[in-house]
């Protein structure tokens, strides 16, 4: 029983903690800018319905991808900054391995069988990763002229998310060994957010462009102009 007390007390201390983090997390500047990434939940759940709507068989994988990103969401506002960091990573990770797959039946067989594992070299390939020049030119040749901007964020962003879960020893520095608010990391943080945002909703916006007309062109105008509206090519899918 006695040990039951303290567990509870040791539970009840670090929620309060959490609580306080949240507060100074949620509030003036910090708070907007974490309602613009947490509403890329949203449109990420509209892209969902929409690959549900085509038939696409990868849907429980993109659903792992939201979690992730909803995931980190919660860790960076409670201050568990490494936590954060490394389900953004997963969440960037994992939606562009299920694109990938989503462009292969064989390889998304031989997932499903454990005979292919993610491997986030071929994931981001300069010819054929999804911001490759072959896999643009096959899905969304309009879009060829990007793929290079893409591949060099989506690398420095992976990198950066990495050293957090491998341990760089100057993000062991600043990560503080005690739960508590850190402007620095949180503002971090929402910078490969918002970086993470604009690359997941690129890479669906490549891979599923020949989808994109009528209905689900219609219901994507949000979720894909929130991120792409300065691109030429997307101004011009869209006819302003």
């Amino acid at each position: 029983m006695e040990k039951i007390m303290v567990a509870n007390n040791i539970c009840d201390d670090f929620l309060k903690k959490l609580g306080e983090i949240q507060n100074m997390s949620l509030t003036g500047e910090k708070a907007t800018q974490f309602a613009n990434c947490e509403q890329f939940s949203s449109f990420y759940g509209v892209w969902i319905t929409a690959l549900k709507e085509l038939g696409v068989e990868q849907i429980s994988m993109f659903e792992l991808s939201l979690r992730e990103y909803t995931l980190s969401l919660l860790f960076v506002a409670s201050g568990l900054y490494k936590q954060a960091m490394a389900s953004l990573r997963f969440s960037l990770e994992y939606t562009l391995f299920s694109i990938m797959l989503s462009s292969s039946e064989l390889n998304y067989r031989l997932w499903k069988t454990h005979q292919k594992d993610e491997c986030w070299a071929e994931t981001i390939h300069a010819q054929t990763g999804v911001y490759g020049s072959v896999f643009i030119q096959a899905f969304a040749p309009e879009l060829k002229n990007h793929g290079a901007s893409l591949q060099t964020l989506a690398r420095d962003v992976y990198r950066e998310c990495s050293e957090y879960v491998h341990g760089n020893y100057e993000v062991m520095q600043e990560t503080p060994l005690q739960v508590e608010y850190k402007d620095q990391l949180f503002d971090s943080f929402i910078d490969k957010a918002d970086s993470v945002a604009y690359l997941i909703t690129f890479a669906l916006t490549i891979r599923f462009w020949g989808n994109l007309k009528g209905s689900t062109l219609a219901s994507l105008e949000t979720p894909i102009m929130s991120y792409l509206s300065t691109i030429p090519e997307i101004i011009a899918l869209y006819g302003n």
